[in-house]
């Protein structure tokens, strides 16, 4: 894909969520590789052409212009991580917890004033109903929880994704640029044993649509500086009762209370995604349908 293509690719994908971008965020964002003066330059001519405009140091499509609009989602950001940060501490001592990631718009500081806050928790092997059990009970106990079918959810905890560290890896249909997004998008707010890095090694199919902002998550990954920390006694988080029995019995409760409202729910081994509003379908059919119409635009403009 050519630099200039790549940038309309780009600025389309985060059009969809009236998200304009500085040029840092182009380049990291890119769907192809290419070096920074590349891509000052392909800015430069799609805005001298009249295709994109520039305000603020944000780039998007004219007449469409959300430059306050981005500015104001990010003050709304501000209290809703620290409450996150907040939350992921005390979630992080809870036993079998490795990893609680900040997901979804608010890890991009795009919240709107009535979001939820969206959390992907990674667990030991053989501790994932167990955990989930857990954190919802610490959550419901501080009145922090996103119930299902709640639709008032403003500043709650969504725990919206479990996953096992035996089954990191996640499935092939969901190898899509909208999910290389979600994955290199998410900020690790708890990260013990180094998961999060393997994490993103288990789906290293990501850098074929997103290359530098892969490179940038495989860097942030080595350094512990930008996590919050938390005191580990990993050797200690063993339970006085058989664990496979306790895990078997939590698995089955908490199926059984899944299943009253099942409505987006998947439950894979090792593996639970709870989506409330699972936008990607959606999300995929409206920036291919972009696509093509900006290549039919440039099509006719030849002609």
């Amino acid at each position: 894909m050519k630099t200039k293509s790549a940038v309309l690719a780009c600025l389309s994908y985060f059009d969809l969520f009236s998200y304009p971008l500085r040029e840092e965020e182009v380049f990291l964002w890119l769907p192809a590789k290419a070096g920074r003066q590349e891509v000052k330059k392909a800015l430069e001519e799609l805005r001298k052409a009249g295709k994109v405009s520039v305000k603020d140091g944000f780039y998007f499509f004219p007449p469409k212009n959300s430059v306050e609009l981005r500015k104001k989602r990010e003050r709304y950001a501000e209290g809703k991580i620290k409450k996150a940060q907040k939350a992921a501490r005390l979630l992080g001592f809870l036993p079998g917890v490795l990893l609680v990631g900040l997901t979804g718009n608010l890890a991009m500081k795009a919240a709107k004033k009535e979001d939820d806050i969206d959390f992907l928790i990674i667990t030991r092997s053989g501790w994932l109903w167990r955990s989930r059990f857990l954190a919802i009970f610490l959550l419901e106990l501080l009145g922090w929880r996103r119930r299902p079918n709640q639709k008032e959810a403003r500043d709650k905890i969504c725990l919206n994704l479990f996953i096992e560290e035996g089954h990191l890896a996640l499935e092939k249909e969901r190898h899509d640029l909208y999910t290389a997004h979600e994955l290199l998008q998410m900020k690790p707010l708890i990260d013990k044993a180094s998961v999060y890095q393997r994490f993103l090694q288990a789906n290293s199919w990501a850098v074929s649509f997103l290359p530098q902002a892969w490179e940038k998550s495989k860097v942030k990954s080595q350094s512990a500086n930008w996590r919050t920390k938390v005191k580990s006694k990993e050797g200690k988080e063993v339970a006085a009762a058989s664990p496979t029995i306790v895990e078997k019995i939590l698995a089955g409760f908490q199926l059984k209370k899944i299943s009253a409202h099942q409505s987006r729910e998947e439950i894979l081994p090792g593996q639970l995604f709870f989506h409330p509003q699972d936008r990607r379908g959606e999300m995929m059919r409206k920036y291919r349908k972009m696509m093509e119409n900006k290549k039919s635009q440039s099509a006719k403009c030849r002609d």
